[in-house]
């Protein structure tokens, strides 16, 4: 698939948090369980700021004649972003503060976050994320809706790491500098 239509399947998959979650359903969870879910928000939001961050890092190093390629990479900052406010508000949801950042972590993802090669780096993102997370969640509102969404817009937004890493070894053209050089690969990956 390429990124023209990668993006315009990710931009029409788009949704609201405000209203695509039943953020006035009305649930009580334990005490203990409400606070391992403040505890798991917190780190989703961890790994979606720095979800946010490599696309973005990305996007700066790239040749202006891939812009369907720029797109894709804003449109999952976006995502990112998108994901960040959802986690944010269901962790404050019945709670007055996040759960702890640790220090590990916190190092963990400020490797990832500076790993130069954007497939690695995207790679281990999808392996720490939400992705296996998000869907242990306790199937209950608001959760339910938040796993659904993150599950959809994950599919839309270039899902697939395996399929960026085959492309992604097969050429890194599209940090190179020049116009022409970028034009050699793509005429490259058309014929391979």
């Amino acid at each position: 698939m390429d990124a023209g239509r990668i993006y315009a399947q990710g931009a029409a998959a788009q949704w609201d948090p405000a209203t695509a979650i039943s953020w006035n359903a009305k649930f009580d969870l334990p005490f203990e369980v409400e606070d391992a879910v403040v505890q798991i928000m917190t780190y989703l939001m961890e790994n979606e700021t720095a979800s946010l961050l490599v696309p973005g890092r990305l996007v700066s190093q790239l040749h202006p004649h891939f812009r369907e390629v720029m797109q894709v990479l804003a449109l999952q900052a976006a995502d990112e972003a998108r994901h960040i406010e959802v986690f944010t508000r269901r962790a404050l949801f019945k709670r007055k503060d996040l759960g702890l950042s640790t220090a590990g972590g916190q190092t963990s993802l400020k490797t990832l976050v500076e790993e130069p090669d954007f497939t690695i780096a995207s790679f281990l993102l999808s392996v720490l994320g939400g992705r296996l997370l998000v869907a242990a969640l306790v199937p209950r509102p608001p959760c339910s809706g938040l796993c659904h969404c993150h599950g959809v817009q994950t599919c839309c937004s270039g899902r697939g790491p395996a399929r960026r890493i085959r492309h992604g070894a097969s050429s890194r053209a599209y940090l190179s500098g020049s116009r022409h050089s970028a034009q050699a690969l793509k005429c490259r990956a058309a014929a391979s």
